[in-house]
């Protein structure tokens, strides 16, 4: 987050505009089943986790589109009382949809952690639109493994670390879930799987 001394350059807006197009603009992408025989490219949607972090610069963005008149406290003041009449209307379906993503995790754990695919220092934690309470009905359930020695020393998984983590996790995944594909192109390793 920018201080309130920050000056917001037209670069940073620029980057920002780039990220949010990237985050939010459907590309149909091809791959393939890693779990099939059968070859054939299927197209899907991509979308990608977009960095909040820089939302003063968005804001910004916002206020510079729509109107210099009105200023900050007012577009936070607006923001805020619609998302409070969303969530006040969507209440039910939010929280029973959150404890839905809760049992998942808890499934999911409890699979790992009978089978002894993670170690008593490793536990797993929602994190992306799940954890920050931001996500539609029908968004992804995702699940980090966190491991507790690695975090003390403040350490990170190199990328065949992180490949070494998912594949052996990949035999309880196949147990629990219909399809599972790992990903091992994507800028950090993941493991999609689905019902």
């Amino acid at each position: 987050m920018l201080s309130s001394r920050t000056i917001i350059t037209d670069q940073m807006k620029q980057k920002a505009s780039a990220w949010y197009y990237v985050a939010y603009q459907p590309q149909d992408i091809a791959h393939t089943d890693s779990n099939s025989a059968d070859t054939m490219q299927e197209k899907q949607m991509q979308y990608l986790s977009f960095p909040w972090l820089i939302d003063d610069v968005m804001l910004e963005i916002i206020k510079e589109r729509h109107s210099t008149k009105y200023a900050s406290s007012t577009v936070v003041s607006e923001v805020s009382q619609s998302l409070l009449a969303f969530y006040e209307e969507e209440r039910d379906s939010f929280l029973e949809s959150f404890r839905q993503r809760i049992r998942i995790k808890s499934l999911v754990s409890t699979f790992l952690a009978e089978g002894n695919y993670l170690d008593y220092r490793s536990s797993l934690a929602l994190f992306g639109s799940s954890a920050n309470l931001l996500f539609r009905w029908d968004s992804d359930v995702d699940l980090c493994v966190v491991n507790q020695a690695v975090i003390s020393q403040k350490e990170t998984l190199t990328r065949e670390q992180q490949l070494a983590v998912l594949n052996r996790l990949r035999p309880c995944m196949k147990n629990i879930f219909h399809y599972n594909r790992l990903v091992e192109s994507a800028r950090v390793p993941v493991s999609l799987q689905k019902c």
